[in-house]
C-alpha cells in the first residue's frame, strides 16, 4: 500500500527522462515502432500480433469465465496474520530455490517517501541482485513478492561462466514469463488461489497518471513483454507440471527452471530458449488450455 500521497507526479526528472528517450530514439532514426526500438530486441511486430491474435480468437469466452470464477474467490482471510515475505521464502524453498541471500539485500518494508513501484535489479550480473517492494498484508502483496523474487532467482541462476554480455535473460519476455508464472503460485490449488481487486479513477482527476507506471517513462515499449510473457509462462508451467508434477514442495521444479530456463542467460535467443525449455516454439495452446482448466 502507498505510504503517502504523491504531491507531484511525474517528477521533473522522470518527465525529462521520458522526453530524452523519445528524442534520442527519433534522432537515431527510430520512429518508436515496436520492431525498430532496441529495447524490443528480437521481437517483430508481425510475430507479436500473430501470437496475440491467435490467443484472442479463441480466448474470449474462456477468459470471461476465468475472471468471473476468480471474482467469487476471496481468500484474503486465509492470509490474515501471515507474513508475505515468509510465505514467499517457503514457496521457493519448496522448489529448492534459495532466496534468503537475495532478500538480505532487499528493501521490502514501506516507509514515507519510498518508491511505490516494486522491481528487481541485477546490479552487476555477478550476484548483486536487489529487490524493492512495499510488503503489506493480503494477496496483492504476495503476488508482488512471488513475482519480483521470480526475477531475482532467474538472475541468480544465470551461468556466471557466460560472458558478461550474455549473463541476462535473452529478452524481457523470458524473465516476465518466469515472474508471472511463479506469481500465480498464490492461486495454485496446493498453495492459495487468486482474488480480484479493483481500482476506480477518482472523479475529476486530471493529473498525469500515465507516469504512475514507471515503465512508460524509463522502459518504453515494454508491455508486450508481459503479454508474450503470459504465453511463455503457461507453456513453461505446462512443461514443468508434465516433467515433475507441479511446483509446490517439489525441488525438481526449481532444478528444471534453473537448468533449462535460467542458466542459459542470453546465450540462446528467446525463441531457442522456449524450445529448449518446453520442447516446442512459443504458441497460444498452453495459454488457452490454462483458461479452459
Amino acid at each position: 500500500m502507498p505510504t503517502e500521497e504523491a504531491t507531484s507526479w511525474p517528477t521533473p526528472a522522470v518527465a525529462q527522462l521520458s522526453t530524452v528517450l523519445a528524442s534520442a530514439a527519433r534522432t537515431a532514426g527510430f520512429d518508436l515502432d515496436l520492431d525498430e526500438l532496441p529495447i524490443a530486441a528480437a521481437l517483430r511486430t508481425d510475430l507479436v500480433l500473430d501470437l496475440l491474435h491467435a490467443a484472442a480468437r479463441h480466448a474470449t469466452n474462456q477468459w470471461t469465465r476465468s475472471l468471473l470464477g476468480d471474482a467469487e474467490a476471496d481468500l484474503g482471510p486465509l492470509l490474515a496474520g501471515r507474513d508475505n515475505v515468509e510465505l514467499t521464502v517457503a514457496a521457493y524453498d519448496g522448489m529448492g530455490l534459495e532466496t534468503r541471500h537475495l532478500l538480505d539485500r532487499a528493501d521490502l518494508r514501506p516507509r514515507p517517501g519510498k518508491d511505490q513501484h516494486a522491481f528487481c535489479l541485477d546490479i552487476d550480473r555477478a550476484g548483486d541482485i536487489r529487490v524493492l517492494a512495499n510488503v503489506a498484508p493480503g494477496e496483492e502483496s504476495l503476488d508482488t513478492m512471488l513475482h519480483e523474487v521470480g526475477h531475482a532467482v532467474y538472475d541468480d541462476h544465470v551461468d556466471r561462466l557466460l560472458p558478461w554480455a550474455l549473463r541476462c535473460p535473452p529478452q524481457p519476455l523470458a524473465t516476465e514469463a518466469v515472474a508471472l508464472m511463479l506469481g500465480r503460485l498464490r492461486r495454485d490449488p496446493e498453495f492459495l488461489v487468486e482474488s480480484l481487486q479493483g481500482l476506480r479513477r477518482p472523479e475529476g482527476r486530471t493529473t498525469p497518471d500515465w507516469a504512475s507506471k514507471i515503465h512508460l517513462a524509463v522502459a518504453p515499449v515494454y508491455y508486450q513483454s508481459y503479454l508474450l510473457g503470459e504465453l511463455m509462462a503457461f507453456q513453461v508451467d505446462a512443461a514443468v507440471r508434465e516433467a515433475v508434477g507441479g511446483f509446490v514442495g517439489r525441488p525438481d521444479a526449481g532444478a528444471f527452471l534453473a537448468e533449462r530456463v535460467f542458466a542459459p542467460g542470453a546465450s540462446r535467443t528467446w525463441r531457442d530458449l522456449v524450445v529448449h525449455a518446453t520442447g516446442r516454439p512459443l504458441g497460444p495452446e498452453a495459454f488457452l488450455a490454462g483458461l479452459e482448466a
